[in-house]
């Protein structure tokens, strides 16, 4: 990571930004080179360098799982200079909290509007935020919430992000009551409407007849299918 930083922050190469992630594996691993998944240890150790280099370079951001595998707080929106790495995922655990705050009483009309009890799902990495995103909307508008954290089955159990969530993963471990909406982040989807496991959009709608409630993954924006 030294050598990659000292590379890429070389005055040559006009780096606008570098993103720092943890190696994503999953179980599809058969006869390839060993690669082990990030202790809590590397997690620290990879923040502590990055803090070296961000004091010259303020342009080189931590990922979100970094921070939570390091059992570090999530920065202040400042640290990302207005989301640079947004599209990979860095800060949008910040950027959600914001906008969560932000438009959460309009979410609440609209909740009540269409008497909408929603059964959010996501996977591992954000389940803390939305369970407290839910726990919010259940203890302060009387409204029903609730969460279902997914178990990335599709590529295994060490791929911890929303936005790999396979429909096939989605089916198996997600039920819903008659009065009930899934709620579903709009990050689930490629630009055409697929998943990863290539399950298209209208499909998920008529698995859970209708009842589909769709969220920006940064609350900026729902719409629901009747």
């Amino acid at each position: 990571l030294e050598r990659t930083l000292s590379d890429l922050t070389s005055r040559e190469l006009r780096t606008k930004s570098i993103g720092i992630v943890p190696v994503g594996l999953t179980k599809f691993r058969d006869n390839l080179v060993p690669i082990r998944t990030l202790s809590k240890e590397d997690a620290e150790s990879a923040l502590e360098i990055a803090d070296r280099y961000r004091k010259k370079f303020k342009w080189i951001y931590c990922s979100d799982e970094l921070f939570l595998l390091a059992e570090k707080e999530i920065p202040p929106a400042r640290y990302y200079h207005g989301y640079l790495q947004l599209d990979i995922g860095i800060g949008l655990i910040r950027k959600t909290i914001a906008s969560w705050n932000y438009f959460k009483n309009k979410f609440k009309r609209f909740l009540k509007k269409n008497k909408v009890s929603p059964v959010f799902v996501t996977a591992e990495l954000a389940y803390p935020l939305i369970k407290k995103i839910s726990d919010e909307i259940s203890l302060n508008w009387a409204i029903n919430s609730r969460v279902i954290m997914v178990k990335n089955n599709f590529f295994g159990d060490t791929v911890t992000v929303a936005g790999l969530i396979a429909a096939k993963d989605i089916f198996e471990q997600v039920e819903i009551l008659p009065d009930e909406h899934v709620v579903l982040s709009m990050n689930l989807f490629n630009t055409e409407g697929f998943t990863i496991d290539n399950m298209f959009i209208d499909k998920i709608i008529e698995h859970f007849n209708k009842k589909v409630l769709f969220v920006e993954a940064d609350f900026t924006n729902w719409y629901i299918c009747e």
